[in-house]
């Protein structure tokens, strides 16, 4: 059965006259492609394709509560805007018995949760230390045609880092995990990159590891409406302290991208609550159920290596920040760990 996947795609490859260009192209030399049967067949493949593709890409869709992909949504929401894992995300999906159906096993769904995150592991350390280097197509490729090579096995976490660290070199050679910490504990992010971040640590925190607990397990974060990011100490911070000189002025100011000052929350809550004091804003939150029960909000504990502290009502400032950047950039480290697929 043919694959989209399976094809060199041009970069506008979510274009649905690009990809059925790309079937007939492909194909016109091996097979009769205007033989009527073997068109249609193809184009109907092509059309299976092009809608999983869209339920694994659009937020609108793997967020529903009913959706097939539901249990994965933690993830798709990560690479909803990396269209390059598109084709490798489907081809794990397929290698496990996805195709065009639902899997209604646990074992089977963390499974495919635990491979799907050894490509966040490759995505995020990427992310974080600021790849700017070649486009990755040509590299993803070489992941979706070992998998190919698998034949029906099942296949491992394990297995699959040393394939992503044994093929994609240069440029876009796995990062490893001290260089990502690093990166991450001294430098500002983005707001993409925090919602990314604070978005895998509060599900991962919930759920206690990768796996999930149950078929009716719950994924948050995506459960919002609309996420956003908020900066615990406004970015105008101006009013918010009473007297600071000028070393902490600029300390904080040089902090404020900081994962330490950073929150999700609900778009339309946040910008309510945006000009507020902090124990305004901490009083807000706390009245609504969303902000409340993040656990990247109130805290807690798994084990002695992962702690993360409450915000607490009393003001949050430098020293605050400073405690849960570290607790946060200590927790990521052990999350896109190279064995964190095992929690």
């Amino acid at each position: 059965m043919i694959r989209y996947y399976d094809l060199d795609l041009p970069k506008d490859y979510d274009n649905y006259y690009a990809i059925k260009t790309l079937y007939k192209t492909k194909y016109k030399n091996k097979v009769n492609i205007w033989d009527k049967n073997t068109y249609k067949n193809i184009i109907e493949n092509m059309s299976k394709d092009i809608c999983e593709y869209l339920e694994i890409t659009q937020e609108s869709l793997f967020k529903q509560r009913n959706a097939k992909y539901k249990l994965f949504a933690d993830y798709l929401w990560n690479f909803k805007s990396r269209d390059v894992y598109s084709p490798l995300i489907m081809k794990i999906l397929h290698h496990y018995g996805f195709k065009y159906k639902e899997i209604n096993n646990i074992n089977i769904i963390n499974d495919i949760r635990k491979l799907i995150h050894v490509i966040e592991i490759y995505e995020v350390r990427l992310k974080i230390c600021n790849y700017k280097g070649q486009s990755l197509s040509n590299e993803i490729t070489k992941i979706t045609k070992w998998i190919d090579e698998q034949d029906d096995d099942k296949l491992s976490p394990n297995e699959l880092l040393g394939v992503i660290s044994y093929k994609l070199k240069g440029g876009a050679s796995l990062i490893d995990n001290e260089t990502f910490y690093n990166k991450l504990f001294l430098n500002s992010l983005s707001s993409d990159n925090a919602k990314i971040i604070l978005n895998r640590i509060e599900n991962f925190l919930y759920h206690k590891g990768v796996s999930l607990e149950d078929l009716d397990s719950k994924i948050k974060i995506i459960d919002m409406v609309k996420p956003t990011l908020e900066h615990i100490i406004p970015q105008s911070f101006e009013n918010y302290f009473d007297n600071i000189d000028n070393e902490y002025y600029n300390e904080i100011k040089n902090k404020m991208d900081f994962l330490g000052n950073a929150l999700i929350i609900e778009s339309r809550k946040n910008s309510k609550a945006s000009n507020k004091k902090w124990v305004q804003k901490w009083e807000s939150y706390n009245k609504d159920g969303e902000i409340k029960n993040l656990l990247t909000f109130q805290g807690c504990k798994i084990n002695n290596d992962i702690i993360l502290s409450p915000i607490k009502k009393e003001k949050f400032e430098l020293n605050s920040l400073k405690i849960r950047h570290e607790e946060l950039c200590k927790i990521a480290k052990i999350i896109w760990s190279d064995n964190s697929f095992d929690y």
